[in-house]
């Protein structure tokens, strides 16, 4: 299941997500949708059997009304660019 953008986010926010994922931990993404705003990244990860997961911080703001979100999305080896995410 998508975590946020399923909620009405658009591609904009899907691909900063995506940068957040494959990115150093700390690198800030900041994007601009519509009525909608905000900033990504990737703050710690840690090792699991089969691959690694990734820990996401997000900061939204829709019509002046902000959120933040943490969500962990994991990757097992040999499936890159292909994260799954938990607990959602």
């Amino acid at each position: 299941r998508d975590p946020l953008w399923s909620r009405g986010l658009g591609d904009v926010y899907k691909r900063q997500v995506q940068a957040a994922l494959e990115s150093d931990y700390g690198t800030v993404y900041n994007w601009y949708e519509h009525t909608a705003k905000g900033s990504v990244k990737a703050v710690h990860g840690y090792p699991i059997s089969s691959g690694y997961c990734r820990v996401i911080y997000s900061m939204i703001t829709v019509k002046g009304k902000s959120r933040h979100f943490e969500e962990t999305a994991c990757q097992s080896s040999g499936t890159q660019n292909k994260w799954r995410w938990v607990g959602i």
